[in-house]
């Protein structure tokens, strides 16, 4: 028996929250999260390249893919370090172009080029590595830092988030709109 979307929560969206609820998953994307997500990925321009840093158990990447949907000739890559979850994700049948990649995402992202829309949901590439990540949004291009509230976390993580924090900030490459709902958006368009 196939499970209906409750209104407003794409299929493939559903599925990979219901995943991640079975593996105890709770790292997942909020569904707000998730559309803001779906809503800038919808802006990335045909032939345009999307970066996730941080796949989990896929609920940010199905996000992503329902805005990319539209057919345009795009390429999402998705890199998650944890084997386990990554095998989990794996699960799913994503569309063509998506491409997985198991790894540590600050040793694979200087070798991947630069992306429209960069979304760093793992503590590598925001909490160490930041220098990467940031050099991987291309001109123009949009960068989403998620997780920026600190909510009980522990003083390293929190550390790592004001570090990073501080550094968009003051990156003259960048303007930058804070978002305090949820987990807390970092959102930065590259405008040099």
């Amino acid at each position: 028996m196939a499970i209906s979307a409750p209104a407003g929560i794409p299929e493939r969206v559903l599925e990979a929250t219901e995943r991640a609820a079975r593996a105890g998953f709770e790292n997942s994307s909020e569904p707000g999260i998730g559309r803001v997500l779906m809503t800038l990925a919808a802006a990335v321009r045909p032939g345009g390249r999307v970066l996730e840093i941080g796949t989990g158990l896929g609920v940010g990447t199905a996000w992503l893919i329902e805005g990319l949907a539209s057919g345009t000739d795009v390429q999402l890559v998705t890199i998650e370090s944890d084997p386990q979850r990554a095998s989990l994700a794996a699960e799913t049948a994503w569309p063509a172009f998506v491409r997985p990649i198991v790894g540590d995402a600050v040793m694979e992202i200087g070798g991947l080029g630069t992306f429209s829309l960069v979304f760093a949901d793992a503590e590598g590439g925001k909490l160490y590595g930041f220098d990467l990540t940031l050099a991987a949004v291309e001109p123009h291009g949009i960068l989403i830092l998620d997780d920026m509230r600190f909510q009980g976390r522990n003083p390293m993580i929190e550390e790592g988030v004001v570090k990073a924090r501080r550094q968009i900030l003051a990156d003259e490459r960048f303007v930058c709109a804070e978002v305090s709902w949820s987990c807390g958006l970092l959102i930065a368009t590259r405008v040099r």
